[in-house]
């Protein structure tokens, strides 16, 4: 590669002393922190004397060259500046302990590279959406970063899901391997489909054996060794009830449950502080929630929400977290999804006292929040 390099004839512009011009610059307004590029092609970057200007060299997802670059500079600090976040790319990092850590692109859903027509606006890609919300692929990081036995369940209809169903062991076979190139799964969090409609259900796991049931009927365990990406999946005709994923360890049981939902009766509303500083800065979360009569979050409807706040305190806006949403964000109404909306409220600069926070919408009431400003 080096020599390859070398052997190119002059450009205009020269990347190494270029790149030595910019790391100066950073470095004059900045010393407390090191840096770094996310470099597309890291094998060029180091032949050029392009990643020389670096102190850690970043890796925008070639995961394969790390070997190759370390064996070659091995005095050199490396990180994946730029990973997909699946098992593999994670993997890379276990397995070669010169590269340090992993960034996943992005974590959070972004407006902007909106890659589809109107009336999406971004990419959702990620495991927390636009409002914050956590999403399937929240709980599959969990389930490779953290070392406390963990299981969740998400589910997709079988059609256009990327698999095929195996009639005799009920695997999902994959027909697509796009579906295991990234990882961010856009799987539902609920148990509500048609009587007799296949499911793919993904159970994202530490746990190196699962069992999963439906009503108590055991549809077979499923292995982490038999599963490239680290995700077990069941092809499962959908009925109403209660699906569980079971796993033991080390003598602890640890289970995921998801249950059929009725209709939404009722709001919950939920807030994050109780408490805010009046600074005119301070700001609480306060996110509803469509409920059933059993009180289980209902996930498969939706409806216009509109917040009613009363007290000292300016409502910043609304989310509902889609990528679909073209609602006005400063506003106290909201049609919510997936069941579940976001309202933004900020202390008033030395304002005090009792702050009440209500939601309705056709039919529905909620709870009474209350947020006292001192």
């Amino acid at each position: 590669m080096i020599a390859r390099y070398n052997a190119l004839p002059d450009r205009k512009f020269k990347l190494a002393e270029t790149a030595k011009r910019l790391s100066k610059w950073v470095k004059e307004m900045d010393q407390t922190r090191p840096v770094t590029a996310n470099l597309i092609i890291p094998v060029a970057s180091l032949a050029s004397g392009y990643a020389d200007a670096l102190d850690v060299v970043g890796f925008s997802y070639q995961t394969n060259q790390y070997h190759w670059s370390k064996k070659n500079y091995p005095n050199k600090l490396f990180t994946g500046t730029e990973n997909s976040g699946g098992w593999q790319d994670w993997n890379s990092i276990i397995e070669n302990p010169m590269v340090f850590s992993m960034f996943m692109w992005t974590g959070i859903d972004y407006m902007g590279e909106a890659t589809n027509k109107w009336p999406q606006k971004g990419w959702d890609g990620d495991l927390l959406d636009f409002a914050g919300f956590k999403k399937q692929g929240w709980y599959y990081f969990k389930s490779i970063w953290v070392n406390k036995p963990h299981v969740s369940i998400g589910t997709t209809p079988l059609e256009g899901s990327g698999f095929e169903s195996d009639s005799l062991s009920g695997k999902a076979v994959v027909s697509s391997k796009k579906v295991l190139n990234w990882n961010n799964s856009k799987a539902n969090m609920h148990w509500n489909y048609k009587p007799g409609e296949l499911v793919v259900v993904e159970v994202p796991t530490n746990n190196h054996v699962v069992e999963l049931f439906l009503n108590n009927r055991s549809l077979g365990s499923r292995s982490l060794s038999d599963n490239p990406d680290r995700i077990l999946r069941w092809v499962v005709p959908f009925e109403a009830g209660t699906l569980t994923a079971r796993a033991g360890f080390e003598g602890q049981e640890v289970e995921s449950v998801l249950k059929t939902t009725s209709a939404a009766v009722a709001i919950k509303l939920s807030v994050d502080k109780t408490t805010l500083n009046s600074d005119g800065y301070d700001v609480a979360h306060i996110i509803a929630q469509l409920v059933d009569k059993d009180g289980l979050e209902v996930k498969t409807e939706n409806a216009e929400l509109t917040f009613n706040v009363d007290g000292n305190v300016k409502v910043l806006g609304v989310d509902n977290g889609s990528n679909d949403n073209i609602q006005d964000f400063q506003s106290n109404k909201i049609i919510t999804s997936k069941g579940k909306a976001l309202l933004l409220v900020q202390a008033l600069k030395d304002k005090t006292g009792k702050i009440n926070i209500k939601a309705k919408a056709s039919n529905l009431k909620s709870n009474l929040v209350v947020i006292q400003a001192e």
